[in-house]
């Protein structure tokens, strides 16, 4: 089988990747190949050319970052009967893929199967869903309450879900793309057990930049073009007017009013942005301190 790991190859990051890529190599029952997809023009030399001589592992550069492009391309050099993914600073527990192989193997019908994961931050485990999030039975209605989808937890038959899984991924909040293409278009299993770790706090992490904050409105309105039930519809324009307020509120704290103005009037064109009204108040207070200033450094 394959993994693939999309990596953008930074020298802080070459430990954690290391790690991610023995996980794989280590899996006993299974013969697992990790397929490294290198993302963009930010990675370090010594880092490929660590890469391209190491063996059992599959390599594939790319000058353009991407995740989405990334993983597509990576789906296109699978030539296994089954593959899934794994973030470069995640780690398989050990067994993971024999578990998954063997959930897949006894549900013939399903394409896919998405597992349970543990959340690690600063050597403490936590398990990501609880038993009773009811994932296995109504996953749409479960994914509204919480992301179930790690980006490592997953792994799919290769007939049956082929590279159009990444067409049309936005560039934040993949793996909530992802859950639900596997939850509306496709037949998936849950699994309970843990076989992923998510390490929390990463050095150089995109999840804990601003552009990625920023960027969650436009994710969730691209999912709207989803063939999705006209309830989870809702929950995303709900989603979608809390997230533009959310970006309001941190470009105000950042002092960047204009584009908070922005942002907030978008998130009250959602009806359900109404909520946020109050927070006009805010922006309109510091606007007017603005404004204050500039006038009095101009005429002193």
């Amino acid at each position: 089988m394959t993994i693939v790991i999309p990596s953008r190859g930074l020298r802080e990051r070459a430990a954690l990747l290391w790690r991610s890529i023995d996980s794989v190599r280590d899996q006993g029952g299974v013969r697992a190949v990790p397929l490294v997809v290198l993302n963009g023009a930010q990675r370090a030399s010594e880092v490929e050319g660590a890469l391209r001589a190491a063996s059992g592992v599959r390599l594939i550069v790319r000058e353009e970052a991407s995740l989405a492009a990334a993983l597509r391309v990576g789906r296109e050099a699978v030539d296994s009967a089954w593959y899934g993914t794994l973030d470069d600073d995640d780690t398989l527990l050990p067994g993971a893929l024999a578990r998954r192989v063997r959930e897949l193997e006894t549900h013939p019908e399903a394409n896919v199967v998405v597992t349970n994961g543990l959340l690690r931050r600063d050597g403490r485990d936590t398990v990501h869903i609880p038993p009773d999030a009811r994932v296995a039975t109504a996953p749409l209605q479960a994914l509204r309450d919480r992301n179930w989808l790690l980006p490592g937890s997953w792994l799919a038959r290769s007939e049956g879900v082929g590279p159009e899984l990444f067409d049309g991924m936005p560039h934040h909040r993949e793996c909530t793309y992802l859950a639900l293409r596997f939850a509306s278009e496709y037949r998936m299993r849950w699994v309970q057990e843990p076989t992923v770790v998510y390490h929390l706090g990463s050095p150089a992490a995109v999840s804990r930049s601003r552009d990625f904050f920023l960027g969650q409105t436009a994710a969730l309105q691209h999912m709207l073009n989803l063939p999705l039930p006209a309830w989870f519809r809702r929950h995303l324009r709900w989603s979608i007017a809390a997230t533009y307020h959310e970006s309001a509120d941190i470009l105000w704290r950042d002092g960047d009013l204009e584009e908070a103005w922005r942002h907030h009037l978008r998130s009250l064109v959602w009806w359900c942005g109404v909520r946020y009204l109050p927070f006009t108040r805010h922006l309109l207070g510091a606007t007017w301190r603005r404004t204050v200033a500039r006038v009095s450094q101009a005429v002193s």
